[in-house]
């Protein structure tokens, strides 16, 4: 070890909590998506659905890449960064079993 170089501190779990953020962020940028980008004339009526399932999905992919950075980095609750990631992954899951049609 160089004595030069400062001990490792404990880094703090910023992205493990903008993981979190973006799980609990999901639903409401879902209905902002359906809101904003759904086309105005629809024929079957699942135009504002597709939109706001794609507005989810996005939301919840960015929280689990965020997840799986905070791991590579290391931050210091690493129980917490596992649960966040996971509980991004699973809503994933269901996002995609839970699509109709």
């Amino acid at each position: 070890m160089n004595p030069e170089l400062p001990a490792q501190q404990n880094k703090r779990p910023w992205l493990a909590l903008f993981a979190a953020a973006c799980l609990l962020l999901a639903i409401p940028a879902g209905r902002f998506a359906a809101a904003r980008f759904a086309p105005a004339e629809d024929l079957l009526g699942y135009g504002g659905l597709a939109a706001g399932l794609a507005g989810i999905g996005v939301v919840l992919l960015a929280g689990g890449l965020l997840g799986i950075l905070s791991l590579l980095r290391r931050e210091s609750p690493r129980l917490l960064s596992i649960a966040i990631l996971l509980a991004n992954g699973i809503s994933l899951v269901w996002l995609f079993l839970s699509v109709p049609g």
